[in-house]
């Protein structure tokens, strides 16, 4: 697969760092914006029905493998709809060894 084909979407991957502790001594986050191309695809959808219904999208997420690793503490934006990293992403490397693409799951509750 030659996912480089495959980058035609505007997105923002949302990377999270702990912070320094604040003047109670908590942690504080940081995050770090960078805007790129990825190709997101829908693979499964799960309802919990009833009045309280609540929808989880599953996404297969794909990404230059020159982008930095995405965690499951970091997100991604997408037409402007936050999706959350499940587990770590990988880097898929094609049958010479090289590293194509990065893949990685997402998740988003509606």
């Amino acid at each position: 697969m030659i996912a480089a084909r495959l980058y035609n979407q505007p997105c923002t991957i949302n990377y999270w760092a702990p912070g320094p502790a604040d003047a109670h001594n908590n942690q504080t986050d940081t995050w770090t914006s960078v805007d790129t191309v990825c190709a997101m695809q829908q693979r499964s959808r799960l309802e919990g029905g009833g009045d309280a219904e609540l929808g989880v999208g599953i996404w297969g997420v794909w990404l230059h493998p020159d982008e930095q690793v995405p965690g499951p503490a970091d997100q991604i934006v997408l037409n402007g709809e936050t999706f959350h990293f499940h587990g770590y992403a990988w880097p898929a490397v094609d049958g010479r060894g090289v590293v194509d693409h990065i893949e990685a799951t997402a998740w988003r509750a509606a």
